[in-house]
């Protein structure tokens, strides 16, 4: 997924007004676990707690041109290019609650 930067950065030695970043593999969150996790408050307000070294892991292999980059991304780019990875762990929303199988069956008639 490719994130548009706010400006345009150098790195590498090219300039640079975006950032891909590819999705994590099952092998990256063996190595650094979820990057982000949920808790709830007493008053059950849902509060997303930061793994910052997961993150970093993250960022490293997932970013696409490198590290050179993200070191030289003001806080709204970073901001932007931390979302769009922390997205990538986000559970897809089942259209059924009760559902724990596919969408698709066969109807007999």
């Amino acid at each position: 997924m490719r994130v548009s930067l706010t400006k345009t950065y150098e790195a590498f030695g090219k300039k640079h007004d975006s950032i891909e970043i590819k999705e994590p593999t099952g092998s990256l969150l063996l190595m650094h676990g979820e990057p982000a996790e949920w808790v709830f408050t007493r008053d059950r307000t849902p509060v997303r707690i930061e793994n910052k070294d997961a993150i970093r892991g993250y960022l490293e292999a997932c970013c696409e041109p490198g590290t050179e980059l993200l070191s030289q991304l003001g806080v709204v780019d970073f901001r932007a290019v931390k979302e769009v990875l922390l997205g990538f762990f986000e559970w897809q929303k089942q259209t059924d609650p009760g559902s724990t199988t596919s969408s698709t069956s066969a109807s007999s008639e």
